[in-house]
């Protein structure tokens, strides 16, 4: 067994923060080498969707694409209201899937691992990242429905163009340089992301396959093991469209003298109909009278139509 000779503390602490920055440096290397791969593969094969993410539609894209599938106002409005059932669940989903993974992450630091515990913890984190898909996937399945068969082929045949997968490339791009920069700020205060960057060995080969859905949850999971929503760059999921109003020009103030005004408030008195003419006594009497006389029901009628100015009020 080799002794290191250190000479001081110093000298422990200089050599551990040597080791560090080359394990970082290791990693962020290692990071590098699949970030440059990622972005080659990536170009080569975001045509080469599966069939089942043609089929299957975002809240987000959905609203993006509104004009182009003709959208209704109701559509627009379940396609809102299913979202906001379905994101508390979601969000409760995803906190626990944060507090297992750091219950997985202190097992995984004890000296002496258990293994058993270890498996409980990770198949428990396995499950909960599954029920949180199942949600989403749900989620997608009941939007679907909401949809005409015509709007679902439409739907499925913009999902196939090239703008939609130009679309798709700057999303991944996107999420995935916001994890280079996380690595790398992370590297630089000593704290490697060896977790992080062993999980997403396995991207590249994904998309080389052509499996993006796959590559894109790896991805989004690599986002939340550092403390990311994946969901932060996607766009905000739009209201249905108000009703729109003309606008009116309001014309200059100009000043005005009184006289002016109270000809203009004088304009704007209602004239006078021939019912008002007929004295309220006079009209409430002559109808009981008649009543008694007749012997029927007398149907009174009350027209709150009065002037202000009108001295019987």
């Amino acid at each position: 067994m080799k002794i290191l000779p250190f000479q001081s503390p110093d000298s422990f602490g200089s050599f551990w923060d040597t080791m560090l920055r080359n394990e970082c440096n290791r990693m962020l290397c290692r990071s590098s080498v699949w970030m440059v791969s990622f972005v080659i593969c990536l170009t080569a094969v975001v045509s080469a969707q599966d069939a089942i993410d043609r089929q299957l539609f975002s809240p987000e894209w959905l609203m993006q694409h509104r004009p182009q599938l003709k959208l209704t106002d109701d559509q627009a409005r379940s396609i809102v209201e299913l979202v906001q059932q379905k994101r508390p669940e979601i969000e409760r989903g995803d906190q626990a899937i944060r507090e297992a993974r750091t219950s997985l992450e202190k097992t995984l630091s004890f000296r002496k691992i258990d293994e058993p515990q270890t498996m409980q913890a990770f198949e428990k984190l396995s499950r909960l990242e599954g029920d949180v898909r199942r949600l989403q996937f749900g989620l997608m399945v009941q939007l679907r429905t909401l949809l005409t068969p015509e709007q679902r082929v439409l739907a499925s045949q913009l999902k196939m163009t090239p703008q939609a997968n130009g679309n798709v490339q700057r999303r991944l791009q996107a999420k995935m340089a916001r994890l280079q920069a996380e690595l790398q700020k992370r590297g630089a205060t000593g704290q490697p992301p060896t977790q992080v960057v062993r999980w997403m060995e396995p991207f590249s080969q994904l998309m080389q396959q052509g499996k993006i859905r796959e590559a894109e949850d790896r991805l989004n999971r690599a986002l939340r093991m550092v403390d990311l929503d994946p969901n932060a760059i996607a766009p905000a999921v739009l209201k249905p469209s108000e009703p729109s109003f003309p606008k009116r020009e309001i014309p200059p103030l100009v000043a005005q003298s009184a006289a002016e005004i109270r000809q203009q408030v004088q304009g704007l008195k209602r004239q006078d109909v021939p019912w008002r003419k007929i004295a309220w006594k006079t009209s409430l009497l002559d109808g009981l009278k008649a009543s008694r006389d007749e012997n029927k029901p007398i149907i009174l009628w009350v027209f709150i139509d009065r002037p202000i100015d009108d001295e019987r009020c």
